[in-house]
């Protein structure tokens, strides 16, 4: 099998589904605050990732989640994510080639493995033919009810059963509570990672699980237990790298392009990094490769089909529009790698604004 991430992989690094929702849909008058918790949400996640990487406690990747509950307290609904999916998703240039290649001339079987709203991937999935079963997204998992999309119709219906958005708008004021309080205690887990402050670490960790526990309605409590606490709703850091370990072993090419992907890239005998700024996920890659043109992935899958990660300058030879760089590259020169890497990663970022201009 090969194995992608979504957002920045299949799609331009500059779709952040959960981000640009958050700016579209929440009231000017609350826009600042939630903009502000998110991010430094987002922080925490990373951050207890990190700190709780060798135990394989936190997934990160949780971000997307948090922003579904923020969403519900102000009732927006599933047809509306995936009517603004349809709009602002933007693949990279020449992955459609890549996909093509892999499912129809090759005929190896292709994973998605995202953290993002389920809309997003399954677009993927609708548009090469992929398998729901192959789809893993954030949210319910395992809730595939049509095996392959034909339609948009089946993709509403796919999305329904893997979103939570519906329970979760049934509860907005207990909702809103909980909310204040989660990320409140999460803010200041965010600064105690940072100090490495282990007894208030314990303290704030006892404390969320408090929070979720405490919850009036025992369905509430359910859902927010098996996306926050059980982290099952969650698609990144080292849920990703079970799912590739249980359906297809180490043995398998894995793509990504950001710290959410770092425990599949560090798993996966053949993790390649993408237009890659995160020192975690570039560290734990075998590859990393800097492009413009996703099409030159076929050159790098096809190397290491054939020659696994021998005869790297010949890859890096066929490569027209692309930079490579080689683990050992990424270890001796993580900062100018970073560098390269940026500099596309811009130019993507700055031609995907240009083109959703109008619907942010």
């Amino acid at each position: 099998m090969v194995v992608f991430d979504d957002e920045g992989v299949i799609d331009n690094p500059g779709l952040d589904f959960a981000w640009l929702c958050l700016r579209k849909y929440i009231p000017d008058s609350y826009r600042k605050y939630y903009e502000y918790m998110v991010k430094m949400f987002d922080e925490y996640d990373d951050l207890r990732w990190l700190y709780e990487r060798d135990l394989e406690g936190h997934s990160t990747g949780t971000t997307p989640i948090i922003v579904l509950c923020i969403l519900a307290l102000f009732n927006i609904n599933d047809d509306e994510l995936i009517k603004y999916a349809l709009k602002v998703k933007h693949e990279n240039v020449g992955i459609d080639k890549v996909l093509i290649w892999i499912l129809k001339e090759l005929n190896i079987e292709v994973l998605i493995i995202s953290n993002a709203y389920p809309a997003i991937p399954l677009l993927s999935a609708l548009k090469y033919g992929i398998k729901t079963s192959n789809v893993y997204t954030s949210g319910f998992q395992y809730r595939t009810c049509i095996d392959v999309l034909k339609d948009m119709n089946d993709l509403v219906q796919e999305v329904y059963e893997r979103s939570p958005l519906k329970i979760l708008t049934r509860y907005r004021s207990e909702l809103k509570n909980f909310l204040v309080e989660y990320l409140n205690i999460c803010l200041k887990l965010r600064n105690e990672y940072l100090s490495r402050n282990e007894r208030l670490i314990s303290r704030l960790m006892r404390r969320l699980e408090q929070v979720v526990n405490s919850l009036e309605s025992s369905e509430l409590k359910s859902i927010l237990k098996y996306l926050l606490y059980d982290e099952y709703g969650v698609m990144g850091g080292h849920n990703k790298r079970k799912v590739i370990e249980k359906r297809c072993g180490s043995d398998t090419i894995y793509l990504g392009d950001s710290i959410v992907d770092a425990d599949a890239l560090s798993y996966a005998n053949y993790g390649v990094s993408i237009n890659c700024v995160n020192k975690h996920a570039l560290l734990a890659s075998k590859l990393n490769i800097a492009t413009l043109d996703y099409s030159e992935l076929i050159h790098v899958i096809n190397h290491i089909l054939d020659y696994g990660l021998e005869k790297l300058e010949k890859l890096r030879r066929s490569l027209k529009n692309s930079i490579l760089f080689t683990r050992d590259d990424i270890e001796k020169n993580l900062n100018f790698v970073i560098e390269i890497n940026r500099k596309y990663r811009s130019i993507l970022i700055e031609n995907y604004s240009r083109s959703i201009k109008d619907y942010v």
